[in-house]
């Protein structure tokens, strides 16, 4: 075993430039696959917090039908019971329960399909932070019908605080319904998803337009991921 130390080691220094290049090459490509993995890691798990604490919550409560289509029918049924029992789940520290509509936001210069959020402001703000992404405007201020919209929807409807927009949508009886809104608000998420096409407005309001009180989402918080599994058998 010494003897043949010795000889790789006297053939490693036989030619120094040689070796010194393979030393080096190795070297370098060791610690730029770190560095690699090491940056992939990081935005693994800072897309996924920003998934969690911007757009999906750790648990989503649906109708069992409604994701496979997501239509206004598919409401969750005795939601009250649904809520009572949430509050009894220690590791939840917050929820919001979510009206969610199918429709087109339109201005005089632009329109576009979108998906209505008709959500309760406090609730949603524990979740989401939606109060802290606005870049203009102001969060559900204004006495009757706000809107939140993401920048990139403005800058397609060529909107601005206080612009008329007009939601136009099916409500659950099969008619088609329209209303008028005022941008209260102009956020910025980190969620492409919510940036692309997803508007809110408050839930007391969609749900008089819809004509019924349905609640087709509700997103739960927890104290940390780890938790949701044991938290959606409970709920299951």
């Amino acid at each position: 075993m010494n003897l043949l130390f010795a000889l790789s080691w006297n053939n490693i220094w036989r030619s120094r430039k040689r070796s010194l290049v393979v030393i080096g090459s190795i070297s370098v490509g060791v610690w730029a696959l770190i560095f690699l993995f090491g940056f992939l890691n990081s935005f693994n798990v800072a897309y996924v917090r920003n998934a969690i604490n911007y757009d999906y919550s750790h648990i989503q409560i649906h109708h069992p039908d409604y994701r496979l289509d997501p239509g206004i029918s598919f409401f969750i049924p005795e939601q009250q019971k649904v809520e009572e029992a949430i509050n009894n789940i220690e590791e939840v520290l917050g929820s919001s329960s979510r009206t969610i509509v199918n429709g087109i936001v339109a201005t005089g210069k632009s329109s576009q399909g979108v998906m209505l959020y008709g959500v309760n402001p406090d609730q949603e703000s524990n979740i989401t932070q939606l109060d802290k992404l606005l870049l203009e405007g102001e969060y559900f201020t204004g006495k009757r019908n706000p809107i939140l919209i993401s920048r990139k929807v403005a800058d397609k409807l060529g909107a601005r605080i206080r612009s008329k927009i007009v939601i136009t949508f099916q409500d659950a009886t099969g008619e088609i319904t329209s209303s008028a809104f005022r941008v209260d608000g102009i956020f910025d998420s980190k969620s492409p998803k919510i940036n692309q096409g997803i508007v809110y407005v408050r839930q007391q309001e969609l749900q008089s337009l819809v004509q019924q009180d349905l609640v087709h989402e509700t997103a739960l918080l927890l104290q940390d991921i780890v938790q949701a599994v044991v938290v959606a058998v409970f709920e299951a």
